[in-house]
């Protein structure tokens, strides 16, 4: 097993996938979540709370048919190369 999936917070069990993000209405399905909850004025201030995060993580895993985390979405949003 490679190392980036053995360093886990103790106590969690998490299978970890590496996230891709080759299919450009992945990435367009996530932005069109966040989007949503901006609209539904989930977003106060700069950031999403941890427990929005958890509600787009939850609603983007059932509709990609994935299984990524938290920090996986929100690298991907922060990320400078994004396509849609």
């Amino acid at each position: 097993m490679p190392l980036w999936l053995q360093k886990k917070s103790p106590g969690k069990t998490e299978n970890l996938v590496k996230a891709t993000w080759k299919i450009p209405s992945d990435t367009k399905m996530l932005l069109d979540i966040c989007k949503s909850e901006i609209c539904k004025c989930g977003k106060p201030g700069i950031a999403f709370k941890n427990k929005k995060w958890e509600e787009i993580r939850e609603e983007f895993n059932e509709r990609a048919d994935k299984n990524y985390n938290q920090k996986q979405l929100k690298n991907r949003m922060e990320s400078p190369d994004r396509k849609y």
